[in-house]
């Protein structure tokens, strides 16, 4: 009696209905990691592949839900074997899609930065930064900077006066941020006002200093009109 229903059992998992629920079982489970990743995306960097990855996703995750629903076998632990699916599918499924996203994303941003298109190669500067490719990172800053991206100037003299990618250059950095502050940059302005105060780069100019926290102020940086107040003896 026991062998008859392990047999019984063995075929039930091997019918054609229980394999095609599987199948569309995996495809839920797949476009529910597609999906995630492109959620991710939205959040981190809301690019074409992400959103391409966010309807695909979707659309995979409804016609395997609805055919999951349609082709739900009635066997004995049916809901536990397809968990044990998902789990064995997902973990692997959305490491592997978290690594082509990321060299997707990176090539879509090359591709605008050498197009001139400066928040890419802003962008593709951070990641660089982020992940120690300092050298490759001040190219696509400098790239932007030169272009007149008052952030990819920010970023560019920052690392010269760090010395990050490249030797220290305090005198360089504070030129260039002098550059992304007439560019209209908040922190840009912060930073050449430091500079001046403390003689970072330059000889110390309290008047100057005052200028362009002033400028910062104006921009809406609240650390520099505590400073233009103070200056002014405002409490």
């Amino acid at each position: 009696m026991t062998a008859a229903n392990s047999n019984q059992g063995t075929d039930i998992w091997s019918t054609p209905r229980w394999r095609a629920c599987t199948a569309l079982w995996v495809l839920l489970v797949a476009g529910a990691c597609t999906a995630f990743v492109g959620l991710f995306d939205l959040i981190d960097t809301n690019s074409a592949i992400g959103s391409n990855l966010r309807i695909g996703g979707a659309a995979m995750f409804a016609v395997g839900l609805i055919g999951v629903i349609a082709t739900r076998p009635g066997a004995p632990g049916a809901g536990r074997k397809l968990a044990a699916v998902a789990t064995g599918v997902s973990g692997p499924l959305i490491f592997l899609l978290f690594i082509a996203w990321r060299i997707g994303v990176s090539g879509e941003l090359r591709e605008e930065c050498m197009a001139s298109d400066n928040e890419a190669c802003v962008e593709l500067a951070s990641r660089k930064v982020r992940r120690g490719k300092h050298e490759e990172a001040i190219e696509l800053y400098r790239r932007a900077c030169d272009n007149s991206s008052a952030q990819g100037c920010v970023g560019l003299a920052s690392m010269l006066q760090r010395g990050q990618g490249t030797e220290m250059d305090e005198a360089a950095a504070f030129q260039i941020f002098q550059r992304s502050c007439t560019l209209g940059s908040t922190l840009g302005c912060s930073s050449t006002a430091r500079a001046l105060r403390d003689g970072i780069g330059v000889e110390a100019d309290e008047t100057r200093a005052l200028a362009a926290f002033s400028r910062a102020c104006e921009l809406g940086h609240a650390a520099s009109c505590a400073n233009v107040r103070m200056s002014q003896g405002e409490p």
